[in-house]
This record gives C-alpha cells, sequence and structure tokens, in this order.
C-alpha cells in the first residue's frame, strides 16, 4: 500500500518538472496551447504635478432674503375681547376709509349705551330749565331795578319837592338792586356757578355715553385709510372669541413700496450698496431688478432679550429701488444678493499649492527645471482657489 502511494507522488513530481522545464524553454506541451500575449509598455508615473498662476474674479456677497411692504401700514384689532360676528373683507380686497371692515358682539353694551343715553337727555334737559330759570329771575330782578328807577325819575319830576329822605331811599334800593343783580349774574348767570355745576353734571353724562360709544367702537374695525388689506389674521373664525388687541387685519396704502430683511449684527454693512434682487410672481414668473440699501437700523437686544430670543441683535435693512415689477405685493418675498466687494482679475493657485504655518505661507514653485519655495501673501479662497496678494507672477508654475 504505501510502495503505490511512493509511485503516485513520484509521478507527480515528474511530471511537474516536465511542465516547468517546458515553460522556461518557450516550448508547449500541447500542439493546440496558444500563443503568450505580447507584453505593453506602462508609462511611468511623473513624480510631482505642478499647475499655473492664474487670474480669476473675487467677488464678495451677502445672500438674504426680504419681504416687501408699503411704507403706511395699519395693524387692526378689536379693543376687547368677544365672540366674531362677521369679517367682511378677503385678503388683497381693496377698501374705502370709513368702511366697516369687521365686528364682534356688543355683549351688554346696547344696554349701557341705552342708560347713558337716557342720563345724558336727562342732564341735558335738567340743565336746560334750570339755565331758563336762572334767566328768568335775573329777568325779573332786571325789571325791579326798572320800576325802581321809574319811581325815581317820577319823584324827582314832581313839581312839589320830595322830602330827600324819600330821594335817599331809592337811591339806596337802586344801589341795593344793581348789586342783587350782579350777584344773581355771578350764581344763575349762563356762566354763573349754579349753571356750572348744572354743566359739570352735563359733562359727566357726556363723557359716560362717550365712554360706552367707544367701547361699542372697539367691537368695530373700520378702515382707517383707502387701501388693500394686506394680512388676514387665519385662527379669527366667526363664532369664536377674539382676543383684545390681537392682530385681526392689516391694511395698507397701496404706494411707497420698499424691502426690509435683517442681517447679522457682525456683519457690518452700510447704506448706498447696490442689490440685486429675484421676484417670482403668482404665475412662478421670475423678475430680476436692482436696488439699493436705503437705510441700516442696527437693534441691539438687552440681556433678557438676547436670552430669550437668542442672538444680540441685528441689523435691519430698508432696500428701494426704481424697477419694482408691476404686480409685486406688501408680504412677497425676494431674494436679495448685496455685492460688498468686488476685485477683477486677481492672482490665483489651486489652494492645495499653498503651505501655511504659523503666520507663514509659501508656495513651491519650478524655476528652470528646479523646485525652489517661496514666501507669499494670501488673500480670499475663491472657489477652490487661493488669492495671492503678492510672491507670485502670472504664469508662473507651481507644484501642487
Amino acid at each position: 500500500m504505501l510502495g503505490a502511494v511512493g509511485r503516485i507522488g513520484t509521478c507527480v513530481a515528474l511530471a511537474a518538472a516536465i511542465a516547468a522545464a517546458a515553460a522556461l524553454s518557450g516550448c508547449a506541451i500541447f500542439d493546440d496551447e496558444p500563443e503568450a500575449l505580447e507584453s505593453v509598455d506602462i508609462p511611468s508615473v511623473p513624480r510631482y504635478v505642478t499647475a499655473l498662476v492664474e487670474t480669476a474674479d473675487y467677488v464678495k456677497t451677502i445672500n438674504l432674503m426680504a419681504k416687501a411692504r408699503f411704507k403706511d401700514v395699519y395693524n387692526l384689532s378689536f379693543t376687547r375681547e368677544d365672540v366674531l360676528t362677521e369679517i367682511y373683507v378677503s385678503l388683497y380686497d381693496e377698501v374705502e376709509k370709513g368702511q366697516l371692515l369687521a365686528e364682534i358682539e356688543t355683549g351688554d353694551l346696547d344696554y349701557e349705551h341705552a342708560n347713558a343715553v337716557r342720563r345724558y337727555e336727562d342732564s341735558l334737559a335738567a340743565y336746560g330749565k334750570r339755565l331758563q330759570e336762572c334767566r328768568e329771575r335775573i329777568a325779573n330782578e332786571r325789571k325791579a331795578l326798572a320800576k325802581l328807577k321809574d319811581d325815581l325819575e317820577a319823584l324827582l319830576g314832581d313839581p312839589i319837592k320830595p322830602a330827600q329822605s324819600r330821594v335817599d331811599d331809592l337811591e339806596r334800593r337802586i344801589a341795593d338792586q344793581e348789586e342783587h343783580i350782579e350777584y344773581r349774574l355771578l350764581f344763575d348767570g349762563d356762566d354763573g356757578f349754579t349753571m356750572q355745576i348744572e354743566a359739570i353734571s352735563l359733562d359727566n353724562a357726556l363723557d359716560d355715553l362717550r365712554a360706552v360709544e367707544k367701547r361699542i367702537d372697539g367691537c368695530k374695525i373700520i378702515s382707517p385709510v383707502d387701501g388693500v388689506v394686506t394680512f388676514k389674521n387665519i385662527e379669527a373664525v366667526t363664532g369664536k372669541k377674539v382676543a383684545a388687541y390681537a392682530k385681526v387685519l392689516e391694511v395698507a396704502v397701496p404706494e411707497g413700496l420698499y424691502l426690509t430683511s435683517e442681517m447679522d449684527p457682525d456683519r457690518r454693512l452700510l447704506a448706498g450698496y447696490e442689490c440685486q434682487i429675484v421676484w417670482h410672481s403668482q404665475s412662478m414668473e421670475r423678475h430680476e431688478f436692482t436696488g439699493w440699501v436705503a437705510q441700516v437700523e442696527r437693534e441691539i437686544r438687552r440681556r433678557y432679550e438676547a436670552f430669550k430670543y437668542g442672538g444680540s441683535g441685528s441689523n435691519k435693512l430698508f432696500i428701494y429701488s426704481d424697477e419694482f415689477p408691476e404686480g409685486m405685493r406688501h408680504g412677497d418675498n425676494v431674494s436679495v444678493t448685496i455685492v460688498i466687494e468686488q476685485r477683477l482679475d486677481v492672482l490665483v493657485v489651486p489652494a492645495s499649492a499653498v503651505t501655511s504655518l504659523r503666520d507663514r505661507a509659501t508656495v513651491d514653485i519650478l524655476v528652470d527645471g528646479i523646485r525652489r519655495k517661496v514666501d507669499v501673501e494670501v488673500g480670499e479662497m475663491i472657489g477652490f482657489s487661493r488669492e495671492i496678494m503678492k510672491g507670485l507672477n502670472l504664469g508662473d508654475e507651481v507644484f501642487i
């Protein structure tokens, strides 16, 4: 058994040796064996990669979203809380000054108004009656004075000389009556003390009536101007309560359109920068036009506001244009691009060509077949390239 295994191993080894010899000699063992493939030359890989110093345009922009607004906008609300009766307008409806736009239930105000009207009418009647009484008293006092003066004139005209005592008595009574009339005028005249008291009572009744009427007016929203409805609160539903002073409608005068936006307060921007603006109409038609930053308001939040809302504040931008497209409405959103810095034909190299170590930046360049390291002053990133401010020339070959 072992002898058989040994013979098989010897045959396998002999076959392997013959095959190896045939391969080394380039001879085929079998007649139909395919020929060996020809060798292919593989190009050698270069040991480095270079690029040329080129030029590019550096443009630094700020991209914002802005909202279109009209100059004169009025936020409208009810001055008391109650159930909404009806809103009579829709978004973007044109309205006239004095037009009723919405109202809520008045509750017990109608009863209060009726009582206030009754009190005012009673006070007015009482004032008129008292005024008439005062005027009649003064008229009677003046009649009595006229009679005394007539008696004195008749006495002095009597051919029989009257006693001086009678003349003195009439003159004293006339003086007393004149003084009494002055007293009546002070208390019972149109501006007298008595009438002032009545006037105060009447004014109080009128103030109460006006206060109730004002509360009733607070149950209505009246358009303050001829304009357009630019906001309608979708949470204000007929049959449900509306909170006092909660914004229900907004009416704007359709003129003086401008754009407003907010920007990070750490980014400084001055008025006068030109803007590229893109607006899409309701039909998704694209409109491009230009404008300018007219005003920048820096808003700094107090500490508690910063904690509540986040951030230290914002820069509020006001953007104007002479090219607003027709159909742009209050509340429309636009995209704004502001070019804040632009340099043309600046030198650039691939960013990988620059080596930075602390405050030093270097670039390896190829000069007459020799690799040299030079110091450069770098600027901003432009895409995947780095701006070179100083140290290289256009066309220099750099290692990357």
